[in-house]
């Protein structure tokens, strides 16, 4: 009796250990999401996306099948310094004071075009500078260092024409233009556009450097300076610098 007792006791217990165990398991099989850490975005299986400026969404979201649990995305803010196209007169500049680390990635993006009732080809004339510091050639992340024009020829966006310079020293071209389209390649056009100017590679009016490595110190000034005087000179016509959307991506 005593026996046979003590056996049914073992048998119980040794069910309530194995019922606990199974349930600590399923548990954790069930627990789709995973910790968030410091850097981490913690997401549902199957979802991945980054952070939005307050760092409380994820945007965009895209269903995957190979995403894992857990996305690991750097935190990223966009600061906007214009937004409504601004202008600056030959010889005019523009100056912008922003906090930012030296420990951050920062990149710079405006859409600038020289305002013209025509496309009219380009004019080294926009002069952009971080901390005094002339934002240059190899800074330049969105598109190749050269552009062809629908005729052949290739131009550099980096550079200077020395009929059209005072002090030779390369500056950003950009396109004579009445918008921020006619220099574009029309989405869907596969022959020669009958239009000279026309930039085959696309992307013609936006512009986006890489400019951390000009972070030198917390208060950083971005300055935007018109170099269109000699072409003023010379075209006997104003020459505008219009341009918009100027943001700064950060990155930690």
């Amino acid at each position: 009796m005593l026996k046979s007792l003590h056996k049914k006791y073992c048998l119980l217990s040794l069910l309530f250990a194995f019922t606990i165990l199974a349930c600590q398991t399923f548990g954790q099989l069930n627990d789709p999401v995973g910790t968030a850490i410091a850097g981490t975005v913690a997401v549902e299986q199957g979802v991945s996306g980054t952070l939005t400026t307050d760092a409380t969404q994820l945007t965009p979201a895209t269903t995957s099948s190979d995403v894992s649990i857990e996305t690991r995305t750097p935190l990223q803010h966009t600061i906007i310094l214009t937004t409504d196209e601004q202008s600056l007169g030959s010889g005019e500049q523009s100056f912008w004071q922003v906090s930012l680390s030296s420990t951050q990635s920062v990149l710079l993006s405006i859409e600038a075009r020289v305002d013209w009732p025509t496309t009219a080809g380009l004019a080294y004339l926009m002069d952009l500078s971080v901390n005094n510091s002339p934002v240059t050639e190899g800074m330049l992340v969105n598109k190749s260092s050269t552009f062809t024009f629908a005729d052949g020829r290739t131009y550099y966006y980096f550079d200077y024409i020395s009929d059209y310079t005072t002090d030779f020293i390369p500056h950003w071209g950009v396109f004579y233009s009445p918008d921020y389209q006619t220099n574009n390649v029309h989405q869907g056009k596969t022959s020669v556009s009958s239009n000279t100017y026309t930039v085959m590679e696309g992307n013609a009016y936006l512009y986006i450097f890489d400019i951390t490595s000009l972070l030198t110190k917390t208060e950083t000034e971005i300055a935007l300076n018109n170099k269109g005087g000699k072409y003023e000179e010379t075209l006997s016509k104003s020459i505008v610098l219009s341009y918009r959307h100027l943001n700064l991506l950060v990155s930690q």
